[in-house]
This record gives structure tokens, C-alpha cells and sequence, in this order.
């Protein structure tokens, strides 16, 4: 392994394919790495002999030697080190087991049996092969999106279960590793399938079970190992989720990831409390923040903090100019950052973005499309607005096109 990445460090090679088993303990700044399933969509090994009375049976994985080793009791079982034809194999051995996804041809005729997978009780990693390169390479992050699945930011919704969406709860039934909050209902972990690793990553003021930097790192390992993870948050992930941080990993090596919204508090405050938080005559807006800062500390509030929060605005589209007016009047600078958002959660989403100076602009030119469909939209005010999410580029070889998964 030191060799290999040496090789890698003086650019000696690019890649370096190896057992995966080998280098689950071993990590360098300068490399990066993924997994790939030799075996997946494959669900049988195959048993080929050529005469009935087995003494001898040669086997590539150690599932298939214990394998062996419970049903054929005299039989002597022997790793193959060096693969060659079948004829040649079979001339060595009694039989061979050999994975399902292997084809071969021959002069013989030879007894195949199928043997499931799932009877090989098959350890960890086994069958899978790491590929590691040096970071930052481009041709091997594209590669990697063939071979990685995205990974799931999900809301649980806030109480009950029975609050979390029809889309997480679908999500949460295929995910293959969980990280879950404790501000939520955990009865939604049922969900998950049986063999599904979870991982208790919760929360409390100053008690954390994993600090930040470590649950982004679990993140990315188990996405780089070919799980399919889901971050399970109480509420909405977006909303005092520490979202932001735990994306930035993932677009900084380039792996894809979805985000399902949840049912805040604020959306549930109403449903027993009679507290209504926009009341017509009462008040058409409110203030959401933390009174947390940086390491539990209570925050201090000032009212110049206050008057540079972001603005949203409901039912803005057609107002635009008259909202930017009105804040640039009242001493907002012409250069502040905003953004226009239609269509939210449906596959026509898309956003106008500029400043309070040129946003009108910018609306008018789309108007045709704008007024023609009537698409609802938030208008957002503030730094936060000049934010966007990396693009993952595509796949793309002399005409082939792979969408990221």
C-alpha cells in the first residue's frame, strides 16, 4: 500500500485498482478513492466440475472456501491465485466456484450449479475492488459518479411521525446507511431495511455524540463505499440543519446529492397552539433565528443584525419593483443581493437572480413567460441569495451522454 501511494504522490501512476479490504484503514490528504461492487447485480456464484466424486475445489473469496468447507467435508479447497481458462482450471481441480458474471467457453461439457449469494453469507466488502487516484483529478471524479449513489438529506418533520412526508418516508425504505438526529420521531427507523447500518449522529446544545467535522466525514466515506446515505434531520434540513456544511463536502468531491424538505416547527406551531404567525390586521410577517451561536453560546441580538437579515417575500412577483423601491428608500443599498424563485418543487423551478437595482429589469424581459404562465414565486432579499449549488458536470464520450446519477 505504501508503494502504491508513493506511485500515486510522484504521479508514477494515475490509479491504483486494489482489494477494498486493504485500504479501509488507510487515508492520505492527497488521495482520494471510491469503491466498486465486482459482484453488484450479480446474485449467484457458479459451481463447475467436471465429475461427480469432488476432492479438490479451487475458490477466489473466503466465502466461497467456508462455503466449501461446510458442505464438501473431505474435499481438499485451495484459493486459485492465477486465473486461467476454464479447461485449464478444471484440469487443476475437481471443481472451481467461480462468480455468476463470469462467462466462459469450452470443449467440455461441464456440470454448473448456481449457488445464491445470499447462502455464501458473504463478509463485508468482500468482492469489491477501490480505486484510488490522487484528489482532485477530474477524469476520475466523473468516473466515480458511475459507481457512487447520491446521498439523501432528509426532513423527518417535526413530533410525530406522522408529520414526515411521503417522499422521505419512500427514501428512508431504500437507504442502505442512515445518520439520524434525536429531534425526531424514531419510529420512522423502522422504515429502514433490516440490514441497513445505522448511525446515531444527535445533538442537544453541547452534547454532541459526533462533532460536525466527523458526521461529514462519515458522510462521504460511506457514499464513497458505494452506500446508498441518507442524513435524517428533525424538521427541515434546510432550516438550522448545518445543511450548508455538510453539502459543501459532498460538492467539493463531486458527488451528487438530493435534499428532501421537511415540516418545521414553525409550520406545526399553529396545529395546537392557536398561534398564527401571520394574522391579516395583526401582522404580515415574522423573524425566525437562532438564539444559539457558534459552540452553544447564547447569541446577542442587535437591532443592526436584525435590519440585515434576509427578507422573504410571499406573493412578490408582480410588486418586484415597488419591494425594491421601497427598501433602496429606506436606506438598502442598490447593490444588495437578491433572487426570484418560481415554481418551487416542481420540475418547471427557475430563478431570476441580481440586485435591488436591476432586478425589475430582469423580471421585464421574462415577462411574457412570467405573466403568460402565472408561476407563484418568493422574492428573497439579502447575501443569501447569491448562493447556489456546484453543478456535477456529466459524463460526455464522443457522443455517449450519462446523466449523474
Amino acid at each position: 500500500m505504501e508503494q502504491i501511494a508513493s506511485f500515486l504522490h510522484e504521479k508514477i501512476i494515475d490509479c491504483a485498482v486494489i482489494d477494498a479490504k486493504n485500504c479501509l484503514d488507510f487515508k492520505l490528504d492527497f488521495l482520494d478513492w471510491f469503491f466498486v461492487n465486482l459482484y453488484e447485480n450479480n446474485e449467484f456464484d457458479l459451481l463447475i466440475s467436471k465429475q461427480t466424486n469432488i476432492e479438490k475445489i479451487g475458490v477466489v473469496t473466503n466465502s466461497q472456501w467456508l462455503y466449501c468447507k461446510k458442505r464438501f467435508n473431505n474435499a481438499t479447497i485451495s484459493f486459485i491465485r492465477e486465473f486461467k481458462s476454464i479447461d485449464q482450471l478444471i484440469a487443476d481441480y475437481s471443481a472451481v466456484i467461480l462468480p455468476g458474471y463470469i462467462t466462459y467457453d469450452s470443449k467440455y461439457e461441464f456440470y454448473t450449479e448456481k449457488i445464491n449469494i445470499a447462502d455464501m453469507q458473504k463478509p463485508l466488502f468482500e468482492g469489491f475492488a477501490c480505486v484510488e487516484f490522487r484528489k482532485n483529478d477530474e477524469r476520475f471524479t466523473l468516473l466515480r459518479q458511475f459507481f457512487i449513489k447520491s446521498v439523501y438529506f432528509i426532513g423527518a418533520g417535526v413530533g410525530d411521525k406522522k408529520y414526515a412526508t411521503q417522499e422521505a418516508i419512500d427514501t428512508i425504505k431504500h437507504l442502505e446507511v442512515c445518520l439520524f438526529d434525536n429531534l425526531m420521531d424514531h419510529d420512522l427507523l423502522d422504515f429502514l431495511p433490516d440490514n441497513a447500518i445505522l448511525v446515531d449522529v444527535g445533538k442537544r446544545c453541547e452534547h454532541h455524540k459526533l462533532n460536525q467535522s466527523k458526521i461529514t466525514d462519515l458522510i462521504s466515506t460511506y457514499a464513497r463505499m458505494g452506500f446508498r446515505v441518507g442524513r435524517l434531520k428533525g424538521g427541515d434540513p434546510s432550516i438550522f440543519g448545518r445543511l450548508a456544511e455538510e453539502i459543501k463536502v459532498l460538492e467539493d468531491l463531486k458527488i451528487n446529492f438530493n435534499i428532501v424538505p421537511g415540516i418545521s416547527t414553525i409550520n406545526a406551531l399553529s396545529i395546537k397552539s392557536g398561534i398564527i404567525l401571520t394574522r391579516r390586521e395583526v401582522n404580515r410577517g415574522f423573524c425566525v433565528l437562532s438564539a444559539i451561536k457558534h459552540k452553544g453560546a447564547a447569541a446577542e441580538f442587535s437591532k443592526n443584525e436584525l435590519t440585515t437579515l434576509p427578507l422573504v417575500f410571499f406573493m412578490g412577483v408582480k410588486v418586484v419593483d415597488k419591494i425594491s423601491s421601497s427598501l433602496i428608500n429606506e436606506g438598502y443599498s442598490p447593490q444588495t443581493k437578491v433572487a426570484l424563485v418560481f415554481s418551487i418543487g416542481t420540475d418547471k423551478e427557475f430563478e431570476i437572480r441580481g440586485t435591488l437595482s436591476d432586478i425589475t429589469c430582469k423580471v421585464n424581459e421574462l415577462k411574457s413567460r412570467l405573466f403568460y404562465d402565472n408561476p407563484p414565486g418568493i422574492f428573497i432579499v439579502g447575501d443569501i441569495s447569491s448562493f447556489y449549488y456546484k453543478k456535477m458536470a456529466s459524463f460526455r464520450i464522443k457522443g455517449f451522454y450519462c446523466p449523474r446519477p
